[in-house]
This record gives C-alpha cells, structure tokens and sequence, in this order.
C-alpha cells in the first residue's frame, strides 16, 4: 500500500474499519497493509483529530467462529499492538478495545468459555497505550481536558478505577 493510496483513503473516509480475513493472516504480505496504515497515521498527526476514536478492528467470518482460539489472529494483534497510538484511535464503545487486550494479552490457552490474560502483559500494553494516547493528543492540539477524557474512556471500558 502506498502512502499516495493510504492518503486518498484516509482523505474520503469518515471512518477506519480494519476486517480481516484468514488469507491476511496466513501470509504477512497481504496483512502489511495494516501496519502501513498505522505508521502512516502515527507520522502524520493531521489526520489526529479526523481519526480519534474511529478505527474498529474486526475479523471476517473466514477466521473461525471462536477468533479467541485463532493463534494468527493473536499474532497479528501483537503486531497491531506496536504501535503505541492505537488505543487513541480505537473506537472506545464496541468490540475493538476488547478484541487487541483480549488477543494481545493472552495467557497460555484458553479455559473453556473463558479467556485468561496475562495481566503484566495487560499493564505493560496498557502504559505504553496510554504514553502513545498522550503524545498524539499532543500532536493533535488536544486540550489537557481532552486528554484525559479519552484515557478515561479507556479506563472505563476495562472497568480501572483512577
């Protein structure tokens, strides 16, 4: 994906939605568009503003009934996961936020219905989330006040006292 391609899409979208399919999964060439596009956003604060809080993360039916189990997926979210502005742009009310802790943060395999995290990997996901929410509040000219209502959101969704 080019940066021409990321900005003719990034100027004419309201919104980011990132559906994954199995085939982006599988080979790490057709997923790379992902990567691109978060690079580009973390490079080119203008689009801040546009984007906070409107990139959802999904995965096509292709992936499985139970993504929970997928092992790519959750390599793919660790990847996801490295850049550091992500939670500023993932929407804060749907599915997204549980999706990247849930698939980013797992602990050994999961029991039955339920999925264990790890939660020193949760902390360490969730600090360095929260440093990259800051600077590109930053760069966005977000007020203080801003600022920390979106690490509020943040805090909120995953039920974390202050």
């Amino acid at each position: 994906m080019t940066e021409e391609t990321i900005k003719a899409y990034l100027d004419k979208q309201p919104f980011i939605r990132l559906e994954v399919h199995q085939d982006e999964l599988e080979d790490a060439g057709k997923g790379a568009r992902y990567g691109a596009l978060l690079d580009y956003l973390g490079r080119h604060p203008e689009y801040a503003a546009k984007f906070c809080s409107k990139l959802s993360l999904s995965f096509a039916p292709d992936c499985g009934d139970n993504v929970w189990k997928n092992e790519k997926a959750a390599a793919f979210v660790q990847r996801l996961l490295q850049f550091p502005w992500l939670f500023f742009f993932a929407e804060k009310e749907g599915e997204t936020l549980k999706l990247l802790v849930a698939l980013g943060c797992q602990k050994g395999k999961d029991r039955g219905d339920q999925l264990a995290l790890d939660k020193e990997v949760f902390q360490a996901v969730l600090q360095k989330q929260m440093q990259g929410m800051v600077r590109m509040s930053q760069k966005a000219g977000f007020s203080a006040e801003n600022i920390e209502s979106l690490m509020l959101c943040v805090f909120e969704y995953f039920g974390i006292e202050e």
